[in-house]
């Protein structure tokens, strides 16, 4: 379930940096954005996750009236680069809990370890004061509970591997589409 919310989170996130990207468009000069300025504007401010970074972003945006009174050249100018208000955190993409979940599944395995083997060395102690064939009975029992026990570990720090190379490829993922939106809006 917790890969599975992941996963979603992720993907979530990775779809609105698309939508925004695409948003913005592949502006040729400084002008076309200027004539879609109103547009983009009303995307962002519909949009949750974007929507305060980029009202933070606009309130440092210089409009043509102001830069150039009088001026031919309809540009908008920035004060602030895109980078300074757009990225995951200002965003809310990123959450400590899904940060420590790899480490939280080396903690359970290493939990379930060590009280099998307590349990396992309890149990085979006490056969111990038995003779030799219930002796070597509580011995066979010892190995194959330490040897599950340790399987219950492996398995965990398997997960653990999987869940933050996973965390990196998604990271990774978001973070490109930021710059890609960052790039965008600044050219």
């Amino acid at each position: 379930a917790v890969i599975v919310a992941s996963i979603y989170f992720f993907l979530r996130f990775t779809a609105t940096l698309k939508r925004a990207n695409q948003a913005i468009g592949e502006f040729q000069t400084e002008e076309d954005f200027f004539e879609k300025f109103e547009e983009i504007n009303q995307f962002f401010i519909s949009q949750k996750e974007l929507g305060a970074c980029w009202r933070e972003f606009t309130e440092t945006v210089i409009h043509p009236h102001v830069a150039r009174p009088g001026g031919t050249q309809p540009v908008i100018r920035n004060t602030s680069r895109p980078t300074d208000f757009f990225d995951a955190e200002n965003a809310g993409f990123v959450t400590p809990t899904l940060r420590i979940m790899p480490n939280i599944f080396v903690g359970i395995g290493l939990f379930l370890t060590f009280a099998g083997l307590i349990a396992a060395l309890s149990t085979a102690t006490a056969a111990m004061t038995g003779g030799a064939e219930q002796m070597q009975g509580a011995l066979r029992l010892l190995l194959n509970t330490i040897s599950a026990k340790f399987y219950t570990s492996l398995m965990a720090l398997g997960i653990s591997i999987l869940l933050t190379i996973m965390f990196r490829v998604l990271e990774t993922r978001r973070d490109n589409l930021f710059k890609a939106l960052n790039d965008k809006i600044e050219r």
